[in-house]
């Protein structure tokens, strides 16, 4: 491993703790956050950010009103950082977990052993 090649990748509380990482360990190359909790820098962790971050994000996520997205959004601008936000339109909360239930699901009748044991999908 390369301490000078890291970076944080985590969903929901895990999103969250990958930014705040980033925004206190200058030395971090890169913070993913799956559908977590949008909390902007504050000053001083603005001046430390040095990695570059991507936020995945459901645009229909109850648990993260418009206002703390704005807010993400304005700090990242103002601070001229390495950003990229993607808002997965109709998705909510959890939407990679929820995604992938769907997928586990509609690939049910495809196993043989598992002949008509999951009903209607």
């Amino acid at each position: 491993m390369d301490p000078d090649q890291l970076a944080a990748i985590g969903f929901c509380f895990g999103g969250t703790a990958s930014l705040k990482l980033a925004y206190n360990q200058p030395g971090l190359k890169g913070a993913v956050s799956f559908h977590g909790g949008l909390i902007a820098p504050e000053p001083d962790e603005l001046a430390n950010l040095k990695s570059k971050i991507l936020i995945l994000h459901g645009a229909d996520d109850p648990v993260t009103p418009q206002d703390t997205i704005d807010k993400m959004k304005t700090a990242l601008e103002k601070g001229k950082k390495d950003w990229q936000m993607i808002l997965y339109s109709g998705a909510v909360h959890r939407f990679p977990i929820l995604l992938q239930a769907r997928m586990s699901l509609q690939a049910l009748p495809t196993i043989p052993w598992l002949p008509n044991a999951h009903g209607n999908i």
